[in-house]
């Protein structure tokens, strides 16, 4: 039998505290949350064209990255080998490379995040999970090879630098970052909240999308708050914060210093998650709105769905997905929808990748099965 993904499960059932309130007037009313823009989407009704599926294989071990390079897929796995090459065409692991160790051809732990720009594509950027440095990998020779090789080693500026950032270094030398939920001492119950913004030049521009500090006793529950997956467009030019227990996608416009809030019809003010004081109160009243989300230069694709917590944990107990329901939802950076499209697979998915040769979707799901969608966009 195959291993589950209990990676997904232990993300998908963090709680999150959400941020944002709608007035009948269609004005904001949040303390928590600024965006400089609001787009509105129509409640979800789950219709429009269904997205078929293949199921093409099964894997051992926790996918907790992926990234698409020349025709084949590079998981990141959490195990003692962790990059493993998966060659679509032939549907077979070709190769895998990088060892947990503390050399400079290997990771501590597997990697924060895994990206790639757009002027070299055999080049694989790989962030430490300390938040202190990023080891740039040459995937060509680390393949041809089995061995992890680390043509450079780029260190973070100490204004991005640390446990609680995610850094991303675009094609001219500038940052983009994202800092997650922080706090000096956690016993003063007193959190800063999310930033993201660039640093150019030495010079460091942060939105202030989410401006109030957080107050409160509930430590877990604030630190799973903004629980959200980043997308960032391999030319920079985009970052996206898609939150996983709230109807929300924050885009910021890297170039403009723009917020953008998409908003669906499940929007949910902090003080209503304040009136929350246990566990049980948390567990029986939050619904998950988002799985996952992926994108490119061109689109944002984002995995919606509409479910109370209860109901999926009662379903994963089981092991019965049968009356889940997931939409598939596609951007363009003009945050105008292209299209939306219900997912026809019995799974929540956890992970997805697109692969611009072939135009299609590759996912992986809370049973380790690889699932390809074609969205029919080239």
């Amino acid at each position: 039998m195959k291993k589950e993904n209990y990676a997904i499960r232990y993300r998908l059932m963090s709680v999150l505290m959400v941020m944002c309130m709608i007035s009948s007037c269609g004005q904001y009313h949040s303390e928590f949350y600024h965006p400089d823009t609001i787009i509105r989407c129509p409640e979800d009704d789950l219709t429009g064209s269904e997205l078929n599926c293949r199921v093409l294989n099964t894997f051992d071990g926790d996918i907790s990255d992926m990234i698409c390079f020349d025709g084949n897929i590079i998981f990141q796995i959490v195990d003692s080998t962790i990059f493993k090459v998966y060659d679509i065409a032939t549907g077979e692991i070709t190769a895998s490379f990088a060892d947990i160790g503390h050399a400079k051809n290997e990771f501590e732990t597997a990697p924060k995040c895994l990206y790639k720009n757009n002027t070299d594509k055999n080049k694989l950027y790989a962030m430490e999970q300390n938040g202190l440095l990023t080891k740039v990998i040459d995937l060509n020779q680390s393949i041809q090879t089995g061995k992890c090789v680390v043509s450079d080693v780029l260190k973070h500026p100490n204004n991005a630098c640390g446990m609680f950032y995610s850094t991303f270094y675009d094609d001219n030398g500038s940052i983009i970052f994202n800092k997650d939920v922080s706090y000096i001492d956690a016993r003063d119950n007193t959190f800063d909240p999310p930033s993201h913004g660039i640093i150019k030049n030495s010079n460091t521009i942060s939105s202030s999308v989410f401006p109030q500090s957080i107050h409160s006793k509930m430590l877990n529950n604030v630190f799973n708050a903004y629980a959200n997956i980043m997308v960032v467009t391999p030319n920079k030019k985009y970052l996206a914060n898609v939150f996983f227990h709230s109807d929300i996608i924050n885009v910021y416009d890297v170039e403009d210093k723009e917020d953008i809030a998409i908003l669906g019809g499940g929007v949910k003010d902090f003080a209503f998650f304040q009136t929350l004081n246990s566990m049980d109160d948390i567990l029986n009243n939050i619904s998950f709105f988002h799985f996952t989300a992926c994108g490119n230069d061109k689109y944002l694709f984002a995995l919606k769905t509409s479910m109370p917590y209860k109901t999926f944990d009662e379903m994963f107990k089981i092991g019965n997905f049968s009356e889940i329901h997931q939409k598939l939802l596609i951007y363009d950076w003009n945050k105008r929808t292209i299209s939306e499209m219900r997912v026809n697979h019995n799974y929540p998915i956890s992970k997805m990748v697109y692969e611009e040769q072939s135009g299609k979707l590759y996912a992986i799901d809370v049973k380790n099965q690889l699932v390809e969608f074609d969205v029919n966009l080239k």
